[in-house]
């Protein structure tokens, strides 16, 4: 196992640098003689400790405001926490639900119906099935399958419509 060093504060001003330079972590992690993932764990753990001290404080009425207008704009909860400094995402999801702005907010507005998420495998309609009933009737018509889901008084179904048993 790879033997772990303390961060000195010279690594740390070269990470801020190249982070805010735009490099990319593995660059990073090479000129430092460290892991990318020891690297991304520094950078975050530093980035905390430059923000202010906002956990447990009580949400201002601005900050609602911000959280209002982005989630009703369909914004991610880590850009929303990035508009509202010392917030964290899970803090924004959080509050979000407190003001019925989330997930299920979003739900009773479209009439307490969740969106279907699934497509149909023929035609790509949204559906909440597999197919969309179209195609699963014409599906049953090609393949002999009455709608019903069995054949009734006789009767089989084929690609050529209905016809007796006993023709």
């Amino acid at each position: 196992m790879p033997e772990t060093r303390q961060w000195t504060p010279e690594e740390d001003a070269v990470l801020r640098r190249m982070r805010e330079a735009g490099m990319p972590q593995a660059s990073v992690a090479v000129a430092l003689g460290r892991t990318v993932s020891a690297c991304q764990s520094r950078w975050h753990e530093l980035s905390r400790r430059s923000l202010p001290a906002r956990r447990g404080d009580p949400w201002r009425e601005d900050e609602d405001d911000i959280l209002r207008r982005m989630v009703s704009a369909g914004a991610r909860w880590a850009a929303i926490a990035d508009s509202l400094p010392g917030r964290t995402p899970r803090g924004c999801e959080h509050r979000a639900s407190a003001l019925g702005l989330g997930r299920a907010a979003g739900r009773a507005r479209a009439g307490g119906r969740k969106a279907p998420s699934r497509r149909c495998h023929d035609c790509g309609k949204p559906t909440p099935d597999y197919r969309c009933p179209e195609c699963r009737a014409r599906w049953r018509v090609e393949h002999g399958v009455s709608p019903a889901g069995g054949a009734e008084d006789g009767e089989t179904y084929s690609a050529f419509g209905a016809r007796s048993v006993f023709d």
